[in-house]
């Protein structure tokens, strides 16, 4: 005779989604799919993090490189304007030679 108690329902007779191997799946799936999302933040985080830093570096080394261009376009004018005073004063030394040799002739 059948007892009192209901009989306990193995668990391949419940309907899939009530099963033990079935709800520990989705558990898994649904941590994992977490885990995911959380790794995809902290990598789009790092990439932004050294984004930011790579830009930094560059701009740093871009006003670098600016300030050695002016620095060597000030040294060239300087150089230019001594050249400039160095033939005009050899035109001039030239002219006197000129007029002192006309002179002794």
């Amino acid at each position: 005779q059948p007892s009192s108690k209901q009989r306990e329902i193995p668990s391949e007779e419940l309907p899939v989604r009530e099963q033990a191997t079935y709800k520990a799946a989705l558990e898994l799936e649904l941590w994992k799919e977490m885990e995911q999302e959380k790794f995809l933040k902290e990598l789009e985080l790092k990439r932004d993090t050294r984004m930011k830093q790579i830009t930094a570096e560059w701009k740093k080394k871009e006003i670098e490189r600016e300030d050695e261009a002016k620095r060597q376009v000030l040294e060239y004018n300087k150089l230019k304007e001594k050249m400039k005073v160095a033939l005009k004063d050899l035109e001039l030394r030239e002219n006197q030679l000129l007029e002192q040799e006309r002179k002794l002739v």
